[in-house]
């Protein structure tokens, strides 16, 4: 009798473990991978493989990021206009902006006209829906391997609208002919 609930208690113990693993593994969304290309996207492509990459940032503008949606930059690519991120990711899911393609190439652009409202990339707390705004928290975005020129601000996280936001991370970014350097370079990596 004793081995029989030692078995079941055993049994137990394991589908428990394993129940907390499943929760645990599909807590942390995997999300949409976005691919942008200047020089071989279109805009009416999905943008989901980098065979068929959007062109711009266009979609950008209304759409609200989810956990783990990436949004990947072609190296060796330029664009001149702004990147707009909303959204929220999560601690075992952050969403990503980042670098595609051969490693040789140079990072990829995002060069403005240095005029007073230039911001390369702004993450900010208000969704600009056609139909409405509204807030969207911001949190846990990371943005990772570009290349952000001739802006008065390169990466702005605005949040006016709503607090507790935490999780930043500008990693291995490079910034050149700011307005404001002397906010950016005092940055190199900002993880809140």
């Amino acid at each position: 009798m004793k081995r029989i609930i030692s078995y079941f208690i055993s049994v137990i113990l394991l589908f428990t473990i394993l129940g907390g693993m499943t929760m645990t593994m599909t807590s942390c969304s995997k999300g949409t991978t976005y691919y942008i290309s200047s020089s071989a996207g279109n805009d009416s492509n999905n943008g989901t493989s980098s065979k068929t990459p959007l062109k711009s940032f266009e979609k950008f503008k209304t759409y609200t990021f989810k956990p783990g949606d990436k949004v990947l930059l072609k190296r060796g690519d330029i664009w001149n206009e702004r990147l707009l991120i909303t959204g929220t990711g999560s601690k075992y899911a952050w969403i990503y902006i980042g670098a595609y393609g051969d490693k040789k190439l140079n990072k990829p652009v995002i060069s403005l006209n240095q005029q007073s409202d230039d911001i390369c990339i702004l993450v900010q707390d208000l969704v600009n829906n056609p139909d409405k705004k509204y807030r969207q928290p911001i949190s846990y975005v990371q943005i990772d391997g570009l290349d952000i020129r001739n802006s008065f601000l390169g990466i702005y996280f605005r949040f006016v609208l709503t607090s507790g936001n935490k999780g930043f991370k500008v990693t291995n970014c490079d910034f050149k002919n700011m307005f404001c350097e002397k906010w950016i370079n005092s940055f190199d990596t900002l993880d809140t």
